[in-house]
């Protein structure tokens, strides 16, 4: 083989090594961005919507509480509708913020039961009694943290509440058992729920949290009769025509 031929021959191999090693490194690189890429994405929707077991138990408080309640108001349209937005909605936590709910919401409602709230729940629907009363303070509730703090400073303010429908929700009483039993896909057991909701009592600290934030009208323990309550309470007098 002549020097001449030998050249071009290596020079041949030499071009067709440098084709293949680029090849090469296009693969590798476009793979890794494409890696890079898809770790990302998955990074950025892991920390957008953490996994609910991600949060850990014991998360519920008073704020999260109310942007439930508010949530599923929301999303159902109107207060009369929202049993199963509430219940599915609480259904995603763990059992223990489920049960912390609950007596979230039995704190509210033994703080809502005073004497002029009965006044006004009396005038806007026409009577109510001990079991009506109970009601009334969990519709109360799930009209929002705004309208039940309101109330409590001033009941009249509920002329201008939602009341296109008979101002009782019975069912917000049973929303936590419904999530509980949801999340744990059995039949209602409301013994087995009552035993460990027994095991959630709620801090004093945070009763004390809850009691701080509420500015009670200064009557709202009076006594009233019936013929009480057009000078107690005239604006909702008027609106209910009592």
């Amino acid at each position: 083989m002549t020097k001449g031929l030998f050249r071009s021959v290596v020079v041949c191999l030499l071009l067709l090594f440098l084709v293949a090693c680029g090849d090469n490194g296009s693969s590798v690189q476009s793979e890794a961005a494409t890696t890079s890429s898809g770790d990302d994405a998955s990074s950025t929707n892991v920390s957008a919507v953490p996994a609910r077991e991600e949060v850990g138990d014991d998360y519920m408080d008073k704020e999260l509480f109310w942007r439930i309640i508010n949530e599923a108001r929301e999303e159902a349209g109107h207060w009369s509708e929202m049993a199963d937005p509430l219940a599915e909605r609480l259904s995603v936590f763990s059992e223990s913020d489920i049960f912390l709910w609950q007596q979230i919401f039995y704190e509210y409602d033994n703080l809502s039961y005073k004497s002029k709230v009965w006044a006004a729940a009396y005038v806007i629907n026409e009577g109510c009694s001990d079991d009506d009363f109970a009601y009334f303070r969990a519709w109360l509730i799930v009209q929002g943290k705004d309208v039940y703090m309101a109330a409590l400073k001033d009941p009249e303010t509920l002329v201008n509440a939602d009341t296109s429908e008979y101002a009782e929700f019975e069912e917000a009483l049973d929303a936590a058992s419904d999530a509980y039993f949801l999340r744990l896909d059995i039949e209602p057991d409301y013994e087995l729920f009552y035993d460990e909701l027994d095991k959630y009592p709620l801090s004093e600290s945070l009763k004390a949290e809850m009691l701080d934030e509420i500015e009670y009208a200064s009557d709202i323990d009076v006594k009233w009769e019936e013929d009480d309550l057009d000078d107690l309470l005239p604006r909702l007098c008027r609106k209910f025509d009592w």
